[in-house]
């Protein structure tokens, strides 16, 4: 019986990156590190997505200088999809015991606003001389 929809072949390990943006405004506050764009792939390097998700606030920097995103992508017309369509497909990508892989896993998953067990966080693994000494 592995026909079922849940036991199709789940990834072992799932690896994510977001792009973060600044927006806010007096009245709503201010974020800087608004998610604008989470991709994932599998253990295998194949694409499982790749979204740009519309600002829940007003935009005010796209830091295109490092995330590559224009404002043009993170509009409706060009594809954009909510915060919560992102959350909905990457949690249809993850089981309980699918080992999720990342760069600074924290600030990936605080983004997303989820939590996640088992995780592989590169940051930890590999030392990398930087002026952040205590970031976590």
């Amino acid at each position: 019986e592995t026909d079922k929809p849940e036991d199709v072949q789940q990834p072992l390990a799932v690896a994510i990156a977001t792009s973060l943006v600044y927006v806010g405004d007096l009245a709503s506050g201010y974020d800087s590190r608004h998610l604008a764009r989470v991709a994932a792939v599998d253990e295998k390097g194949e694409i499982l997505l790749d979204l740009h998700v519309k600002p829940r606030s007003k935009l005010l920097d796209c830091r295109t200088h490092i995330t590559g995103i224009k404002e043009e992508a993170l509009r409706e017309s060009f594809g954009a999809v909510t915060f919560e369509e992102v959350q909905q497909k990457l949690l249809e990508l993850l089981r309980p015991r699918t080992i999720l892989v990342g760069h600074r896993l924290s600030s990936d998953l605080e983004a997303l606003q989820l939590f996640h067990g088992p995780l592989v966080d590169v940051a930890l693994l590999f030392a990398v001389d930087t002026r952040k000494k205590y970031q976590y």
